[in-house]
């Protein structure tokens, strides 16, 4: 098992490494949590370094920005040098030769399982409790919390993961979700049906019990980056992060609810859902592509603590054109993820989430098809996979299509595609199921075939040219008098 680099442990170190490299710009300026902060970091977009605004009008937090919308960047706070590092230690957990199953070793309390070792460990004290906030001394407003588009309805904390515990198994459930700010103690989280925590809050409400609820701002950027990636609910997030980290994360109790929180975090907000309350009002939320979707029925947190270090950070990930910053962490983690993807379905070689298709929300999926009607099989299944439910499209093609290039992807759907027998389409369902719907509240998604249907399978449609005269056409490329492909200048210089 892989014993080398690791994360950054906390926010306030990956700030100081990314200053020392060049790639972290601070902007002294007070500058409005309402618009501002969000428009100078789109028009910074995914070019530009992360963004330390140290003074926002109105509130007491410097807030971060563009942190992690690079993968060079993703790689430096991961402590590695390219994501493939990553894949391959997803990939010695697979092939270990332990007995347990795939989703056991993922589960984290396989006896003897690989992913032991990077279980949470818990701390009697951390640095997210340096200051505790209690009672009135609770307000959201003193945190840079922002509004990214005008149309949104209230700031929103978008970079929190919210943690809960699943009373059946013990473990925490933590997943990525944007909240609106609806009080000065209250937030609404904007998870969709199809969500663990959503499936979490069902059952409180049926049983009648009240929901302890933490948010989590900052700490080790590896469980930001797990919370992100494509997995099954059932994967224990902690015990995977820690795999990723190089180390077990460290676990603090909550002061006023029970539960653990990461120690090393930047702001916990604490508090709880209670069953016989009404839903927060209906508003909209600005989401990865630039877009506003209106959130309705979703349950109010009222909050009953706030803790955080003596000198915290807030980080924000502003919603914008792609791709921003959700858009190329959701990708990165996606490649790393490929592993996963084929312990879950076996036919898929690749997949890539696309910055163009706003965080996740497109898919592009290549397999190894052996059998008509494979791909098929695999859209029903890519759907039926939680991580993926919310997948508005879904591209399927065959091996040899690299799903990265998105001009083959579009090369394969126009050689293969019959819109008579290729394209499926689901409608009528839950509008929050795909984060947009119709007046009628309701939303659909589509998948496309993009897979070969001749004798081979994946080889009708264009031939390719004899290998013989690729290697003979190479010898002769100088004696052409061609300068390399990719070159600037095709001509050689006389």
């Amino acid at each position: 098992m892989y014993n080398g680099a690791m994360s950054y442990p906390c926010l306030a170190e990956l700030l100081e490494a990314l200053h020392d490299a060049g790639q972290l710009v601070r902007i002294e300026p007070a500058v409005e949590a309402d618009l501002e902060v969000a428009a100078v970091t789109q028009r910074v977009a995914t070019d530009g370094p992360a963004l330390l605004f140290g003074h926002v009008a109105g509130r007491e937090t410097p807030v971060v920005t563009n942190l992690l919308a690079s993968e060079a960047r993703i790689c430096r706070s991961l402590g590695v040098g390219e994501l493939g590092e990553l894949r391959a230690r997803l990939e010695e957990l697979f092939d270990d030769g332990s007995p347990h199953g795939w989703l056991e070793q993922l589960r984290g309390y396989a006896g003897g399982g690989p992913l032991r070792k990077f279980s949470p460990r818990s701390v009697r004290t951390g640095p997210c409790q340096q200051v505790v906030r209690l009672g009135r001394d609770i307000d959201l407003g003193r945190f840079p919390f922002l509004r990214s588009l005008p149309g949104e309805s209230e700031p929103v904390v978008t970079a929190g993961l919210v943690i809960a515990a699943d009373g059946k198994s013990g473990r925490l459930v933590i997943e990525h979700h944007a909240l609106r700010v609806v009080g000065r103690d209250e937030l609404a989280p904007c998870w969709s049906p199809h969500d663990g925590l959503a499936e979490l809050f069902a059952t409180h409400r049926r049983r009648r019990t009240r929901m302890p609820v933490a948010v989590v701002l900052g700490g080790d950027p590896s469980l930001l980056a797990v919370s992100v990636a494509p997995r099954p609910p059932q994967v224990d997030a902690l015990g995977l992060a820690g795999l990723i980290a190089g180390r077990p994360q460290e676990l603090v109790a909550c002061r006023t609810i029970d539960l653990q929180v990461p120690a090393a975090a930047e702001i916990v907000i604490e508090g709880c859902i209670e069953p016989a309350d009404g839903p927060a009002g209906p508003g909209r939320v600005a989401v990865s592509g630039g877009r506003l979707v209106k959130r309705a029925q979703t349950p109010r947190i009222h909050v009953t603590a706030v803790t955080h270090r003596a000198n915290p950070v807030c980080p924000a990930m502003v919603p914008g054109d792609p791709p921003d910053e959700l858009s190329v962490v959701r990708q990165a983690m996606g490649r790393v993820f490929v592993p996963l993807a084929r312990a879950v379905i076996p036919e898929v070689v690749d997949w890539e989430f696309p910055t163009c298709g706003a965080s996740g929300q497109w898919v592009f999926v290549s397999i190894d098809q052996t059998q008509p009607g494979q791909a098929v099989r695999v859209i029903h299944a890519m759907w039926g996979f939680a991580a993926l439910a919310a997948s508005r499209l879904v591209v399927v093609v065959d091996s040899e299509v690299d799903v990265r290039g998105p001009l083959e992807v579009w090369a394969a759907v126009a050689r293969h595609l019959d819109p008579a027998r290729d394209v499926w389409i689901e409608r009528g369902l839950p509008g929050g199921v795909v984060g947009t719907a119709d007046q009628g509240g309701t939303a659909s998604r589509v998948a496309i075939d993009a897979t070969g249907k001749g004798p081979g399978l994946s080889s009708d449609g264009g031939e390719a040219m004899p290998e013989e005269i690729i290697q003979r056409v190479k010898q002769r490329w100088d004696q052409l008098g061609l300068a390399e492909p990719g070159a600037k200048r095709w001509g050689r210089a006389s």
